[in-house]
């Protein structure tokens, strides 16, 4: 066997192009939804934002996507989007949305990913004192994959690496670039 390919493509481990979704409006499907359990560093340790390695992730997988107010064209590119469901014993409604620097920011921010999606989807009510409730069964809905096939609205927007992390980078690699991370703003209907 001979295995060969482009200078370009081997300086980079990481593969010769990495690609960021566009920002933009987009139409996509629910393709895939995979349970994992919370990523650690090498110490393993739970990376910023969690405070536990017993815990569980959800990766909602959307595919289909289809550009709605950009000329952008993702091809057949997923897009996926991860939601945190358990930290050790916290589970997604015990975190306070409005509290500032939440040691377990990545399931406050799950929490907030979850009510977002299903009152776009309209599995999520509105009670009589104004608070969106996601029902018990909603969660265990998407994590069964019942809501696979789904048809949903993204806001797809872009954020820069943190300074701190690009100057970091930037010791061991003098020619890194500043790296762009992409993420869901909003789900809407269509």
């Amino acid at each position: 066997m001979t295995l060969k390919a482009p200078k370009g493509s081997v300086d980079q481990i990481g593969g010769a192009v990495d690609y960021t979704f566009p920002a933009g409006s987009f139409s996509g499907v629910l393709e895939e939804v995979r349970e994992r359990e919370i990523p650690t560093n090498a110490e393993g340790e739970p990376f910023a934002g969690w405070v536990s390695t017993d815990g569980s992730v959800l990766g909602l997988q959307f595919g289909q996507m289809e550009p709605l107010d950009i000329d952008a064209d993702p091809g057949d590119r997923k897009f996926f989007v991860d939601i945190t469901v358990r930290d050790g014993e916290l589970a997604l409604d015990d975190v306070d949305l409005e509290e500032r620097g939440c040691p377990t920011w990545q399931l406050q921010r799950s929490a907030r990913t979850v009510l977002n999606l299903f009152s776009a989807t309209g599995h999520a009510v509105e009670d009589e004192e104004g608070f969106v409730v996601v029902p018990d069964d909603a969660l265990a809905e998407l994590e069964a994959g019942k809501l696979n096939g789904l048809s949903i609205g993204l806001v797809i927007g872009n954020r820069k690496e943190s300074l701190a992390k690009y100057k970091q980078r930037l010791m061991a690699d003098p020619k890194a670039e500043r790296r762009i991370f992409d993420f869901v703003q909003t789900f809407f209907a269509l």
